[in-house]
């Protein structure tokens, strides 16, 4: 089977084709051209490609032992995985000569490309295990890619956002797997009147009432209400403050189709999309960018201790001394020093060296200009977690601890997912998969 599903091939990079499919960012011509494909990835308006980064990060040169996924499909070599990796090198061969020069300075690329070339199946399954938990994707577009390629049904996750008209994907933070694992459910969207299916969605309530629960749902998420304690998770509850009497006057109506659903709330435009964060604003990020869902252990009791000490500080500061919220960065020392004695690291140091770069490949754009902001990066990280452990009155800058605690939750994310036992071993070989789409 390896020696018939695939093969090494060397083919020109002006013959290649990129993948219209991509999940990184879809296009519905599947006949669409390189130079579009270029020309869109450069534009990058929804900030998916980042080529600059990645062109610095290859360095002076093609590195051959990150082999391009090829399949052929129709006589067009496509390429499945390495779309970014291909799109450098047709810019450094001048293929897309109908674009101007770009402003960073490309890798030299060789004339023909060594690629893995293989089966449609074989690109699919090799495709997913390198990013679905690499942080390369979110999770609509995981579900998405399993659905669409892995044969998969539907998740209510996805469902939720083809029957809303993509609120998902214009939310992003509804776009998380704590959403998706304990809001977004079937009893908690039945639990509010609501009922998805492939063919679009359900309702107790008229279009204009299930409109007000859906902007009710979006308020909540991120609030404490269904982030932390007893109410964690439950979706009613959470919405209730907001449009309890809705649900309560509806109860007993039948449901109704709502489909196709439109959200008429104005969402932002792509050039409001394309300005930096604000990162003056004391409530910019939540400490470890929201909540996280973990595995059960000494790990996860940590996080849970931290976030309480964290709400505990917010709702009593008057009550506190300004340099209360220290404690706070001295626990995230302890923290890492968990995670690295769990995963059997001894060095603290050689645990942030070996998770801080795939921790930081999953926060938004955003969260990174935040970390530059905040001068948090991969070579002071782990003197600042020294210095929480010795310094009590000189951490003066709160923000700055909620930038490394960013970080540190991608790492707990990646590291400790919250998985069925069974299941972590092959969690952990997928979270160590590593490349790009």
């Amino acid at each position: 089977m390896f020696g018939d599903d695939q093969r090494i091939e060397k083919i020109p990079i002006g013959k290649l084709f990129l993948w219209s499919e991509n999940p990184r960012e879809p296009f519905a011509d599947s006949q669409i051209s390189n130079l579009a494909i270029v020309k869109h990835a450069l534009d990058d308006e929804k900030r998916k490609w980042d080529l600059p980064t990645l062109a610095e990060k290859m360095g002076g040169y093609y590195d051959y032992s990150e082999l391009p996924i090829v399949v052929w499909r129709e006589d067009r070599p496509t390429v499945y995985d390495g779309n970014r990796r291909v799109i450098l090198g047709m810019l450094q061969k001048c293929f897309v000569r109908q674009l101007p020069s770009v402003s960073f300075t490309l890798p030299n690329f060789p004339d023909e490309l060594p690629c893995c070339v293989c089966s449609h199946d074989v690109a699919v399954k090799s495709v997913w295990r390198k990013h679905a938990f690499n942080g390369s994707w979110d999770q609509l577009e995981r579900d998405i890619f399993q659905c669409k390629f892995m044969h998969e049904k539907p998740s209510v996750f996805k469902m939720f956002d083809d029957a809303t008209g993509g609120l998902i994907a214009r939310t992003p933070k509804l776009n998380q797997g704590f959403v998706k694992k304990e809001v977004l459910t079937e009893s908690n969207l039945k639990s509010v009147g609501i009922v998805v299916s492939p063919t679009g969605m359900k309702s107790q309530h008229s279009l204009e009432n299930t409109e007000k629960i859906l902007n009710a749902l979006v308020s909540v998420v991120g609030d404490t209400l269904i982030t932390r304690g007893e109410n964690r998770g439950d979706l009613k509850k959470a919405i209730a403050p907001r449009v309890g009497d809705v649900l309560d006057s509806d109860k007993n109506r039948p449901y109704l189709n709502v489909s196709p659903f439109l959200m008429t709330t104005e969402t932002p435009s792509r050039k409001k999309a394309r300005r930096t964060a604000r990162v003056h604003n004391e409530h910019t990020f939540e400490l470890f960018g929201g909540a996280l869902s973990l595995c059960a252990g000494t790990v996860n009791n940590m996080y849970r201790d931290i976030c309480s000490l964290d709400e505990y500080y917010h709702k009593n500061q008057e009550k506190l001394s300004p340099t209360f919220h220290a404690l706070i960065r001295m626990s995230l020392r302890l923290l890492c020093e968990a995670m690295s004695g769990a995963v059997n690291t001894r060095d603290l140091c050689d645990f942030v060296r070996a998770n801080y770069e795939v921790a930081k490949k999953q926060l938004s754009q955003e969260a990174k200009t935040f970390l530059r902001a905040k001068t948090v990066d991969e070579k002071n990280f782990p003197q600042l977690l020294q210095t929480a452990g010795h310094n009590y009155t000189g951490l003066a800058d709160y923000q700055q601890t909620v930038a490394m605690s960013l970080i540190i939750g991608k790492m707990l994310e990646s590291r400790f997912p919250a998985v069925a036992r069974s299941d972590a071993a092959e969690a952990t070989r997928k979270e160590d998969a590593n490349g790009f789409v």
